[in-house]
């Protein structure tokens, strides 16, 4: 289920949404806000997806570097949301809980990466220019980090557990 949501921002099951801006800044209040809406609740990739909107509306046969350089530039201000949101929990929870969050935080986060490097590597199997093999890797990767705020979001409280991509029921 969670590889689904995952796809579905990439843009590999659903279209991307279209824009005009040329740029992009993401508003982690407004992506906060966003995850904690109730069709967010069971698909939190349509806000990664909004967040991503500016980037999205770079055409990837007109201008692939643009579109490339403003992923890259989001992968970056979703690194600086999950600093922001992990110094944040810090304070919140207990320091046992945040170490647990922490290592699956990071794990969770080079799973997601793993998978940019499959589809890449797919990619130049097949028939991809190179250009359109580093756009979608750059927007593989921002998503991956948007896809690790939105858990940290929605992490908090006593526990400080967050939804791992570990699907397989293994007891901790």
């Amino acid at each position: 289920m969670r590889f689904t949501a995952f796809a579905t921002a990439l843009g590999l099951v659903a279209g991307a949404l279209p824009a005009t801006a040329q740029s992009i800044e993401i508003d982690g209040t407004r992506v906060a806000e966003c995850l904690s809406g109730e069709a967010a609740q069971a698909e939190p990739g349509q806000c990664i997806t909004e967040a991503h909107a500016g980037c999205l509306g770079l055409s990837p046969d007109e201008a692939p570097q643009a579109a490339t350089l403003c992923f890259v530039e989001a992968k970056q201000q979703w690194g600086a949301l999950v600093s922001e949101r992990m110094k944040a929990l810090g304070e919140e929870v207990a320091p046992e809980a945040l170490t647990r969050l922490q290592i699956n935080a990071r794990y969770d986060l080079l799973s997601d990466m793993l998978q940019c490097e499959r589809v890449e590597a797919l990619a130049k199997a097949g028939e991809a220019s190179a250009e359109q093999i580093t756009l979608g890797r750059a927007r593989c990767e921002a998503t991956a980090t948007g896809f690790l705020f939105a858990r940290l979001t929605r992490a908090g409280g006593d526990s400080a557990e967050i939804e791992t991509s570990d699907d397989s029921g293994a007891d901790e």
